[in-house]
Parts: structure tokens; sequence; C-alpha cells
């Protein structure tokens, strides 16, 4: 197991931008404070789809399976640029150009498949998880992964940084580094198969997480690198039950009232009977 280099600092996300001279809106080709449309003429973007599409019959079937592979993982890449975009579309307002009311709305518009209401959320998302959009665009980091990164901080960010140093009643900076560097540690071990803790892996995989908890970044910036780099070795399938397992050592407290209330919801309880020989189950 290879503890791989965290930055230091997690990169701020980029706008994408296009190439080639502004597009200017006053007495622009479709009138005064409009947005052109490309459907018709989508550019260089449809002339490089149309040239990928084209060559595949014309390549031998070496290259074509490993340009297909690329094509693959580009996929992924390709999403994110656009929910890059829509994120911009959104930060904007730039729907009013099409008479939309929303950035929501403008999606329901453009009647593309699998393209939904959903991806304006998701988009949004992203756009504050920088560390995990660049670990997304690098190809090191799959979509679905992105999600549930996203899921699981959402759940913990407004407990972070609080005024009195406090994560859930308890010191903040303590909690950041036992789930840092022994949760994080530990579940990283266990995806490669296990290591003990002699391991001179492990110890560099601890180092690194203790770096990671003490660098003079928020609460919030430190937990996304560290669930990022989990992300990148453990299983699919096992990322959800990881971060849930994450989430509740940050929140102890939370975890437990959440199982009160799940058992509150449930309606069953238990009664002495008044003899105390035993026991009555209600329901309510």
């Amino acid at each position: 197991m290879t503890a791989q280099p965290m930055p230091a600092q997690p990169m701020p996300a980029q706008p994408m931008t296009a190439t080639g001279p502004p597009f200017h809106l006053a007495g622009g080709p479709t009138g005064p404070g409009r947005a052109p449309d490309l459907r018709a003429d989508p550019g260089p973007v449809g002339a490089l789809v149309r040239a990928v599409a084209a060559l595949a019959a014309q390549l031998p079937g070496p290259v074509a399976l490993a340009q297909t592979a690329v094509v693959l993982q580009q996929l992924e890449v390709l999403r994110v640029i656009a929910l890059g975009r829509l994120a911009d579309v959104d930060t904007r307002q730039l729907h009013h150009l099409h008479g939309a009311p929303s950035t929501a709305s403008w999606v329901d518009r453009q009647g593309v498949p699998g393209l939904d209401r959903g991806q304006v959320a998701l988009a949004r998302k992203l756009r504050a998880l920088p560390a995990t959009t660049e670990q997304i665009t690098a190809g090191r980091l799959s979509l679905a992964a992105g999600q549930l990164i996203s899921t699981a901080l959402a759940k913990v960010r407004p407990h972070l940084d609080r005024p009195d140093g406090q994560l859930d009643g308890h010191p903040q900076q303590q909690v950041l580094r036992i789930v840092l560097v022994e949760g994080i540690a530990m579940l990283t071990a266990q995806a490669l198969g296990g290591a003990p803790a002699s391991d001179p892996d492990h110890h560099a995989l601890r180092t690194l997480m203790g770096q990671l908890a003490d660098a003079p970044l928020s609460a919030a910036h430190r937990l996304e690198a560290g669930f990022v780099h989990l992300a990148q070795y453990i299983e699919p399938a096992l990322l959800r039950p990881a971060l849930d397992r994450l989430v509740d050592a940050l929140l102890p407290n939370q975890h437990a009232q959440r199982a009160r209330d799940a058992h509150h919801r449930r309606g069953f309880g238990l009664i002495l009977n008044h003899d105390k020989t035993g026991w009555q189950l209600t329901h309510h």
C-alpha cells in the first residue's frame, strides 16, 4: 500500500470559459440581450464528436479498442465539465437569456435525455467541492463517488467550525484527528487487504492523514480531502457504508439521537407486568 500525496490546499474550482472572442449580448445576431442558439451548429464540440465517431470503423482493432477505453474514461470528465458549465449558468443566472425563470426550468427545455433538475443541484454541490471536482476531472474519482462525498459532507457541515471549537459536544480538532488518522487510515488499509500497524505503508498513511488533520484549512476542506483519498482506494459498493461510519464517528450524539428517533418511530415499547414476572410488548 503506497500513500498518495495529499495537496496542501484544495485547488479552487476554475470556471470553464470558451475560447475565441467573447459573445456580446448587445446587438447580437439573435437580438438584444439574447443568447445564440448553437444546437443547429454546435461548433468545435460537435466537430470533435463527429471526428471521434467517424474514426472508429477506420482504425485497426487494437487501436480502436484502446481509443474506446479512453472515450469511456472521458465520459466522466465530460459530465463534470458539463456540470461546471451548468453551475456557471446557475451562478450568473444565464437562463434569463432564453427567458427561463430558473436554471432548472432551462434544463427542462433542453430535452436532453438523462439531464434533469437534479443535475442542477449536483452542479451546485460540486462547485463547493473543488478537491472532489479536481480528482473527478483527472479521472481518479468517479462522479458517483463525488455524489456520495457531497452527501456525507452535507451531513456534517452544519456542525463544523463552531465558535466554541466543539463538534457535536467534543473538541473538533481532537475528533478530526481521530477520524482522519484512525478512521480513514483503517478503512483504507482494510480496502487494500489489511495491513498491520507496523507496516511502513500503513505508518506513512497515518502520517499523511495526521498532516492533513493539522493543515491550516477549514474542517470541511480537510474532511473532503480525507474522503477523496479513501474513495480512490475503496471498492465503490463499500464507499457509502464507509462514509456513513465516518459521519457517525464525527457526530456520535447525532447518531445516538437518530437511533432513538428511529426506535420511537417504530412505535414499539416494553412494559413490565404488574406482578414483575415479565414484559408486555406495546405498540403506539
